[in-house]
C-alpha cells in the first residue's frame, strides 16, 4: 500500500499540507484539494543568495577578489529561478 492510500483511510480526522514543485503525477494525486500557489520574489532569491555567499569561504573569497562576481552570480540565478 502507498503512503497516499494510507493517509486517506485517516481522513477526515487529519489536515495535511503537501509542498511540491509542478509535478503531474502529484497534481494528479491532489487534484481535489485545496491549493495555493507559493513563489519567492526575485528580492527574497536575492537575499537568500547574498546571505549563502557570504557564508560560503571558498565563494566568498572568489567574490572579494572579483567585487562584479557576485552581482553576476546573483542577477544569473535570479533570472533562472522563476520564483523557486
Amino acid at each position: 500500500m502507498s503512503f497516499l492510500t494510507e493517509v486517506r483511510k485517516l481522513q477526515p480526522s487529519i489536515h495535511l499540507l503537501v509542498t511540491s514543485r509542478h509535478i503531474p503525477a502529484i497534481e494528479r494525486e491532489f487534484r481535489e484539494a485545496t491549493r495555493l500557489e507559493i513563489s519567492a520574489s526575485d528580492e527574497d532569491v536575492r537575499r537568500y543568495l547574498e546571505g549563502r555567499i557570504a557564508k560560503e569561504s571558498q565563494l566568498a573569497s572568489h567574490v572579494e577578489a572579483d567585487p562584479a562576481l557576485q552581482g553576476k552570480i546573483i542577477d544569473t540565478l535570479v533570472e533562472n529561478a522563476k520564483g523557486m
